[in-house]
């Protein structure tokens, strides 16, 4: 492939980056609209990287902040997303750890509040658990707000 495609291809990717944080597995996935040989995707992907366009460790952290605070998802979710992107378990385990512990539980007991309602049944605390456990909450967690709004 010609020169003139690679800068044509590294020029849209950066400004692809400069509109929204990014990883590599995302860059890679837009290369494959251009048809460039392997070892010039692998070229664009490392002068990303090498310029700061780039940064998994970046990508992971804010990733993970805005996930929880807006989104509202637990770590078991976060953690599938990142690594169904190639984000490299130590930097997944290190961003997840960045949410505070009373955060987590915060957010985690406001979002059960507003899910319950009055008189709840067997049934309805089982509806809350498998919903919070799909928005990626552990177990123990959930019972214990659940249990936090019945002291209330």
């Amino acid at each position: 492939m010609d020169n003139d495609s690679k800068k044509i291809a590294l020029n849209a990717m950066q400004r692809y980056c400069a509109k929204q944080e990014t990883c590599t597995f995302d860059i890679k996935r837009k290369l494959g609209y251009y048809q460039l040989s392997d070892e010039e995707k692998t070229e664009v992907i490392e002068n990303l990287v090498n310029e700061g366009f780039v940064d998994e460790e970046r990508y992971a952290r804010i990733f993970v902040r805005d996930k929880f605070k807006l989104n509202k998802w637990g770590r078991i979710k976060i953690g599938f997303q990142l690594k169904a992107k190639m984000i490299p378990d130590g930097l997944i385990n290190k961003s997840l750890s960045e949410i505070s512990k009373d955060d987590y539980e915060q957010t985690l007991e406001e979002e059960v509040r507003k899910k319950v309602k009055r008189n709840n049944s067997p049934e309805d605390k089982a509806k809350i658990v498998r919903h919070f456990q799909s928005r990626g909450f552990e177990l123990d967690f959930i019972l214990r707000a659940w249990d936090n709004l019945k002291d209330d």
